[in-house]
């Protein structure tokens, strides 16, 4: 047993850092939040109920938007109205212990009223970053970084 200690020490002194050690979860972390962008992308907005805690917070809300579950699903019916063929890509996905952060590209088409901009047919594309704190197998808490000013200008309500 000591022989088999030493050996392991040994790769773990060789590997240094860069060796991952995937936590327990990670992967199921990463499995519910991809389903996220999923259920978005179908517009199962009902959905969102399911994949997030009854407690969830989101620590970047819009204005006026409402706490909790409810208040993602109205911010986000906004987007689906707005554009309706509005499409997230989550090109990076990254879990690490009880958090996945998600990189992704939006595009769409501006085809209805967008904060009191009406349609305007032009397209959209964007980045956006998300962090998910995953609890008890659902989404629990949400950091996020959208490019509303560029959503503006790309439909010609600001100039950039």
């Amino acid at each position: 047993m000591r022989q088999f200690a030493r050996v392991v020490l040994a790769a773990l002194v060789v590997a240094g850092p860069s060796l991952t050690i995937a936590v327990a979860g990670e992967a199921e972390n990463e499995a519910v939040a991809r389903r996220f962008y999923t259920e978005f992308n179908l517009h199962h907005l009902d959905a969102f109920n399911q994949l997030m805690a009854g407690n969830f917070v989101d620590h970047n809300p819009s204005p006026d938007q409402k706490p909790g579950v409810q208040g993602l699903i109205d911010l986000n019916k906004v987007f689906i109205a707005a554009f309706d063929d509005i499409k997230v890509n989550p090109e990076l996905v990254i879990a690490k212990g009880d958090y996945v952060t998600v990189y992704s590209t939006v595009a769409g088409t501006h085809t209805g009223d967008f904060f009191g901009v009406a349609a305007t047919k032009k397209t959209i594309d964007f980045t956006s970053i998300d962090i998910w704190l995953v609890k008890d197998g659902k989404l629990a808490e949400v950091w996020h970084v959208k490019d509303i000013l560029a959503i503006l200008g790309e439909i010609g309500a600001i100039k950039m």
